[in-house]
């Protein structure tokens, strides 16, 4: 049919018959092609309806008036600085407008991007926010500064009013309420602010009927594991919202180097410990990492041994 057009278009007879031996000649590249360009159409048109009707954009901010861009970096100023410890501070930086939220969906996180002084390339890490995933006009950052680390190191010597540059979200976690009803959690170190971002969010008072995005959680359970009791970050915090939900939240703290009148764990998270506070696996139970690579290494050795399927254990 298409060659029959072309005999009844304007086009040269010497032109018409070097285009019709091309198409003769590539017929299956061509039909290839068209196929090819089918499915791309299809694909994009799928995700075009799929957009209108659910209100949603893959991979983009979670709520209206986020400032987050998942692709570009974004600076952010910094507004306030509070010491935590000899080597730990909470950073706040500020959004753009007083009203303006992160659009951090649960359990994401955040790439910020640096160049060091006196070097040329960027650094980039991953943070998660411990501050509300609604919270309002600013958003903080918990960090742990290490000698050799340069973007600890850069974060640490920042001035309020200075910014960084940030993008996101990040990550792969989904919270199905359908699906877990429970969590155990085991994290070491710095890897617990992911923890606290998920754990706070579930276990929110919802008594006055307005339900969360998250839905319910019936109950989490956490290890986490320091090296000396000074180098607990968030304790007093987790420690009253474990006083606050006693059936919902149970709180393990393992030391490596404990001091003699260290009442809860010691050494390094063990299979009996895991036993112990988070149990076996169940229907409706999902276990969380987030720690140094040797660690979650361990970690997963140890539910394998209890029983966890790979699909129950998610990594940070």
């Amino acid at each position: 049919e298409n060659f029959d057009r072309l005999e009844k278009t304007n086009m040269s007879s010497d032109a018409r018959d070097q285009f019709l031996e091309f198409l003769n000649g590539n017929a299956y590249i061509i039909a290839a092609l068209t196929a090819v360009v089918a499915m791309v159409g299809h694909f994009f048109l799928n995700r075009f309806m799929m957009t209108r009707a659910t209100g949603k954009k893959e991979d983009g901010p979670a709520s209206a008036g986020a400032v987050l861009d998942v692709d570009e970096f974004r600076p952010f100023a910094l507004q306030f600085v509070e010491k935590v410890s000899h080597n730990t501070k909470i950073l706040r930086f500020a959004l753009p407008d007083s009203s303006a939220t992160l659009g951090l969906p649960l359990g994401q996180h955040l790439s910020l991007r640096i160049v060091p002084d006196g070097d040329t390339d960027e650094v980039r890490r991953s943070y998660t926010p411990i501050s509300p995933l609604d919270a309002r006009g600013s958003f903080d950052l918990l960090i742990k500064v290490y000698p050799e680390g340069k973007m600890t190191q850069f974060l640490d010597k920042l001035r309020v009013g200075e910014t960084v540059d940030v993008r996101g979200p990040k990550g792969n976690f989904r919270h199905d309420p359908a699906r877990t009803r429970k969590y155990g959690m085991i994290a070491g170190g710095s890897g617990i602010t992911p923890m606290w971002q998920v754990l706070t969010e579930l276990l929110k008072d919802t008594s006055d009927g307005n339900d969360t995005s998250t839905g319910p959680i019936d109950e989490i359970s956490l290890i986490y594991a320091n090296e000396t009791e000074d180098d607990i970050l968030l304790r007093k915090p987790m420690e009253t919202l474990a006083a606050a939900h006693p059936t919902r939240f149970r709180l393990y703290f393992v030391l490596n180097k404990p001091s003699e009148n260290w009442s809860s764990g010691r050494g390094f998270v063990s299979e009996t410990m895991i036993r112990n506070e988070i149990g076996g696996p169940e229907r409706g139970k999902r276990v969380l990492l987030c720690g140094p690579l040797p660690m979650n290494k361990a970690m997963k050795t140890h539910l394998s041994n209890i029983g966890y399927a790979e699909e129950d254990v998610f990594k940070f």
